[in-house]
C-alpha cells in the first residue's frame, strides 16, 4: 500500500525544507509505505535546490513536479495526477507533523471504514509569544477549533486540505478540486460534493500537524484580511448551495441572526 504525500509549495523553500524533513520521520509500522511529492507552484526561489537535496540519501522517495499556472488548486489537482499512491494525503509548507501524523490518518480509515480522513491543527507560534488568541483568531490561522473526540464530519465542520488523506477513487467519483473555488474554500467545496455523493469523511484528533505561525501572521490587518477571504468564500457557497433566487431570503436569516 502506498500513501501519497502532497506539498504544494510557492518561494517558501527554508518552510519547506523543516516541513518535508518532519516528514521524512514519519511512523508506518510497516503498514504502508509513502511518497513525497513536491509540487512547486512556480517559485522564484531556490525551492527545486531544496527538493533535491532533500530526495539525497532519504529512505522516503522525494520527487518534484512544476505547476506553472499560480493557484493551490492546479497545484493540488497537478499532485493528484502525478501522485502514485492508493491515499493521497495532503499537507502545507508551513507545518511540521507529528511523527504518527500519517498513521493515525491511515488507521482511521481502516477502522472507520471511510475514504476520508482528516486530524488536528495545533498552531506553533512563535517562541515567548503570550497574547491570548480567540477561537475565531486561531480558527483564522489555521487550528482545527470545535474539535476534540473522533467524529464524522458535517457541512458545518469540514475537513481542510492541509491535513487530509483521500482514497484515490474519491477523485475518480466526483472530480478534482474546483478551481472555481480557488483560494475561497476549495476543500470545503469538495467536502460538499464528497457528501451529496452519500461519502462519509471522518476526523480523528490524534493526527496531528503543526501550523507554524510567524509574527507577521499575528497582526490585527492579516487577519481582518484572511476574514474577509474565507467569509466571501463562505458566502458563495452558500448562494451556490441555496441557489440565486432564495440567496437573498438566506442572507437576510443571517442578518436577522446576527
Amino acid at each position: 500500500m502506498l500513501v501519497s504525500v502532497v506539498v504544494c509549495t510557492r518561494n517558501r523553500s527554508q518552510s519547506l525544507k523543516e516541513a518535508v524533513q518532519s516528514l521524512k520521520q514519519l511512523e508506518t509500522r510497516s503498514r504502508f509505505d509513502y511518497e513525497i511529492l513536491v509540487v512547486n507552484n512556480n517559485s522564484t526561489d531556490d525551492t527545486s535546490l531544496v527538493v533535491k537535496q532533500l530526495s539525497l540519501d532519504s529512505a522516503v522517495p522525494v520527487r518534484e513536479v512544476v505547476e506553472s499556472q499560480a493557484g493551490i488548486v492546479y497545484a493540488r489537482n497537478r499532485g493528484i495526477n502525478e501522485s502514485q499512491g492508493e491515499w493521497i494525503a495532503f499537507f502545507d509548507d508551513d507545518q511540521l507533523a507529528d511523527p504518527n501524523w500519517l498513521l493515525e490518518l491511515f488507521e482511521t480509515a481502516e477502522s472507520k471504514h471511510v475514504h476520508c480522513v482528516g486530524g488536528a491543527v495545533v498552531l506553533k507560534l512563535p517562541d515567548g509569544y503570550e497574547q491570548p488568541l480567540s477561537p475565531i483568531c486561531r480558527m483564522l490561522l489555521g487550528e482545527s477549533v470545535g474539535l476534540q473526540t473522533s467524529q464524522p464530519y458535517t457541512p458545518k465542520q469540514t475537513p481542510g486540505a492541509g491535513n487530509m488523506m483521500i482514497h484515490r477513487s474519491v477523485f475518480q467519483n466526483i472530480g478534482l478540486f474546483d478551481p472555481a473555488s480557488n483560494r475561497r474554500g476549495e476543500d470545503t467545496d469538495l467536502y460538499l460534493r464528497m457528501h451529496a455523493a452519500g461519502l462519509t469523511a471522518w476526523f480523528t484528533p490524534s493526527a496531528i500537524v503543526h501550523h507554524v505561525i510567524p509574527e507577521s501572521r499575528l497582526t490585527t490587518d492579516y487577519l481582518l484580511r484572511v476574514s474577509q477571504i474565507m467569509s466571501e468564500g463562505m458566502a458563495i457557497q452558500e448562494r451556490d448551495r441555496v441557489g440565486r433566487l432564495r440567496y437573498p431570503l438566506f442572507w437576510l436569516g443571517r442578518l436577522t441572526q446576527a
